[in-house]
């Protein structure tokens, strides 16, 4: 966000002309907001419908206010503020949160909440703190929406406020992230920040909800992200990291020995026919600790001296 210009422009700036100043008028009121939302069951087939569509119209990279634009009907102006309806800002409220790796020397993970969360604000409002009336709406679109980031948001926003089931709102939480992780890379063969996010977010509910049979997809996925992306020698450690991190995290209580083994049908060809340099590969050893082989070692793992530029278990 850019902040607004200061000082007079008017004053000595011989490149601003007297047509290019704009006068604000200060007693403009912004148009009030529309009462609270209250559930109508009439609501959630259209209500369905714009959610996808609007998710639709948003590339995975694109901004939140993006999806924000296409509920709304086009981007804020006087009129489309205006307009707006219980409906219309109900539907934004689960756009508006948004998605945050961990940071360095925090445990790996990737958490989803508002986008300011402080101890006297957040916004928007704390899973936890959203009207009943809004989380409502949730549950029935969630079972009707069909675009893959549709259903994977409110999905997630449903675990996050322990909403009914919660292992089934994962699953479809991480069914929905693995979809759209799906093959989508840059056009160097290389991966989105977006898609980083979403892996790390499937492979922290994985692990919290114990979907050992998703966890050995998600992990397959996180590695042939992380080796594509250094494929590119790009130089991007706040993409390559995070999955490194999470992929060579070490196992939690009562996790399965195979639990981090990829599936014999996942493909691990991290090839592109962009990319001549050989790919990056991991494999496990029997006490199920990731061994780096080729390219930059996980970052919680010690290569030993002898041996440099590989971890042993």
């Amino acid at each position: 966000m850019t902040s607004p210009p200061t000082g007079d422009p008017t004053s000595d700036d011989e490149d601003v002309e007297a047509d290019d100043v704009i006068e604000i008028d200060g007693d403009v009121e912004p148009p009030e907001p529309p009462p609270p939302y209250e559930f109508d069951p009439g609501d959630v087939e259209p209500a369905a419908r714009r959610f996808d569509a609007a998710y639709a119209a948003a590339a995975l990279t694109s901004h939140w206010s993006a999806v924000i634009d296409g509920i709304r009907g086009g981007p804020p102006t006087a009129e489309t503020l205006e307009s707006q309806t219980s409906l219309d800002r109900a539907l934004q409220t689960p756009v508006l949160f948004d998605l945050r790796l961990a940071l360095a020397r925090e445990v790996p993970g990737c958490r989803l909440g508002p986008q300011i969360n402080t101890e006297t604000y957040a916004y928007p409002a704390r899973v936890r703190e959203v009207p009943e009336p809004e989380v409502r709406l949730w549950r029935e679109l969630a079972g009707r929406v069909e675009h893959p980031a549709a259903r994977a948001r409110l999905h997630d926003l449903l675990v996050e406020r322990r909403d009914g089931n919660g292992r089934a709102h994962a699953e479809a939480a991480v069914d929905a992230y693995l979809e759209l992780a799906g093959g989508a890379w840059d056009d160097d063969g290389g991966v989105p920040f977006a898609v980083a996010e979403l892996l790390v977010r499937a492979w922290e509910l994985c692990r919290r909800y114990q979907l050992w049979d998703r966890h050995q997809r998600v992990q397959a996925t996180l590695l042939v992200a992380a080796a594509r992306e250094l494929a590119t020698k790009a130089h991007t450690p706040g993409i390559v990291l995070p999955m490194l991190e999470a992929a060579a995290a070490p196992p939690v209580r009562r996790q399965p020995a195979d639990a981090t083994d990829a599936p014999p049908d996942t493909p691990i060809s991290t090839r592109s026919s962009k990319t001549r340099s050989p790919p990056t590969q991991m494999t496990t050893c029997s006490r199920r600790r990731w061994t780096w082989r080729g390219g930059v070692p996980p970052p919680t793992t010690r290569a030993p001296a002898s041996l440099p530029g590989r971890a042993s278990c």
